[in-house]
């Protein structure tokens, strides 16, 4: 106060409510105003929105002239995804195919280990062929070759060196194999269960042998049992302590799918392929589906004289696949194989050619007009980061695109882990620009990932009870 006195001055007294907000260039904010709902129906009000979108989405992807039918089929698939999405589906509800056709407790299929299946049978449903096959399209991608099939019933007697799961899937039925399932007489499932827990039945034989897995590579024992029993069967072998706890024993059970998405799910897993058979038996459809899918992409004469093959080992599979694409490139551009000589369309589409840059990649295919590479990938004897690996070894190369072709049967197996490599714009994952693809046999075409998502989604929504 003494330096105010000596100045002669008063004191300013600073009054709150005096002080004026200074005035800005910045129109003032609008206050938030809350008026009252009408009876309008949100999910129509969504639904036109959405469409309103789509219309506008589609109007403009119809002005816009595209140079490359893939890119317009991506347009066409990144709306359905986006249409799939507005419905509330995510990616993490899509289920990958062995997800979809078995309700699966204990694990999953694509183990390292040896695992012991207890399979329920049911009266509706016929699974047990779909069930190896699967299990062998696994034992491919984790061990290459094949396994050995063995279908054992109680008489054949098999010494243990001849029945071990190495390598092998051994399937034991309860109609046939009485000297593992000698509980099969019971009727009532509670009787069973307890039966099981008080060790009334001799069930060592079988224990021990699925004890056998502890020192054996990749295998399956598959025990198929009636679904009254199926529950009692994986429960006792679970807590038993004539069986280690980390041996790997799976229960399935097969979803009651609507027979339209079965049959569409099938389709989609061999190629789109129309299905023969008119049962609507899984196992039927599932085989009819394979052999169709083999007889759609088996190549012609001429495609094999213009498509080479790698100087390594190649699967038949791997390289019907890239015949098959050669073919699809040639029917996109235009061009039929008859009509041109074997040397344009060799330059045309060159396959097993070593590139410029980068370490000199050699691609499965190059498409000389667009400059995209093609590659195929079966993942056997490997698992997806096979795929990173090849996507990788086009850095610094003058490539366009980098398009990854699977078989549909892979793609619907490892679903999830394809879908992470995905990315919207280069650099995101990988620094080229990448596309998936798998085939449509009957048009012989290369069908998007994008597709196959849509129409997964579209089969979800249908059964979407089941989960």
């Amino acid at each position: 106060m003494r330096i105010w006195e000596n100045a002669k001055l008063e004191p300013i007294a600073v009054d709150y409510c005096s002080i004026e907000q200074p005035e800005i260039g910045l129109p003032a904010r609008p206050l938030l105003s809350v008026t009252e709902i009408e009876d309008n129906d949100p999910v129509s009000e969504l639904d036109s929105r959405s469409s309103t979108q789509t219309t506008s989405e589609e109007s403009t992807s119809g002005a816009s002239t595209s140079t490359d039918a893939s890119d317009s089929n991506l347009s066409q698939a990144t709306t359905s995804a986006t249409d799939t999405e507005q419905e509330g589906i995510t990616p993490d509800q899509l289920h990958e195919l062995d997800e979809f056709l078995f309700d699966i407790d204990g694990g999953a299929l694509d183990s390292y280990d040896p695992l012991c299946i207890v399979a329920a049978k049911t009266p509706d449903e016929e699974y047990k062929q779909t069930l190896e096959t699967l299990c062998r399209e696994q034992f491919r991608q984790l061990n290459g070759g094949k396994p050995l099939a063995s279908l054992l019933a109680d008489s054949e007697g098999e010494a243990l060196e001849n029945t071990r799961v190495q390598n092998r899937i051994v399937s034991y039925d309860d109609a046939s194999s009485e000297e593992y399932f000698d509980f099969v007489s019971e009727i009532n499932g509670d009787e069973i269960r307890t039966s099981l827990r008080e060790g009334e039945f001799d069930l060592s034989k079988l224990t021990s042998r699925i004890d056998e897995f502890f020192s054996e590579t990749l295998g399956y024992l598959l025990l198929f049992a009636n679904e009254q029993y199926a529950p009692a069967l994986h429960d006792y072998l679970r807590s038993t302590d004539d069986v280690r706890e980390t041996t790997q024993i799976l229960s399935v059970r097969p979803r009651p799918l609507p027979e339209d998405v079965k049959r569409e799910l099938v389709r989609l897993a061999w190629g789109n392929v129309s299905l023969e058979s008119d049962s609507q038996k899984l196992d039927r459809l599932f085989h009819s589906g394979e052999d169709e899918f083999r007889k759609a992409i088996q190549p012609s004469g001429a495609l094999e004289e213009i498509t080479a093959r790698d100087e390594g080992e190649e699967s038949r599979l791997h390289y019907w696949i890239k015949c098959f694409t050669v073919e699809a490139l040639l029917k996109r551009d235009g061009v039929a194989v008859q009509e041109e000589s074997r040397i344009d369309l060799k330059e045309r589409i060159p396959t097993e050619t070593e590139l410029r840059g980068g370490g000199n990649p050699r691609p499965d295919i190059y498409h000389e007009p667009s400059r995209e590479v093609y590659e195929v990938e079966t993942l056997y004897e490997t698992d997806h980061k096979k795929i990173t690996r090849t996507i990788d070894k086009y850095e610094g190369v003058n490539v366009k695109r980098v398009n990854v072709v699977l078989p549909n049967l892979t793609c619907l197996r490892n679903l999830g882990a394809v879908r992470r490599k995905t990315q919207e714009e280069p650099g995101e994952m990988f620094h080229n620009e990448v596309r998936f693809w798998t085939l449509d046999a009957v048009e012989q075409e290369l069908l998007a990932l994008e597709d196959v998502v849509s129409r997964l989604a579209d089969l979800y929504n249908r059964s979407e009870k089941l989960w």
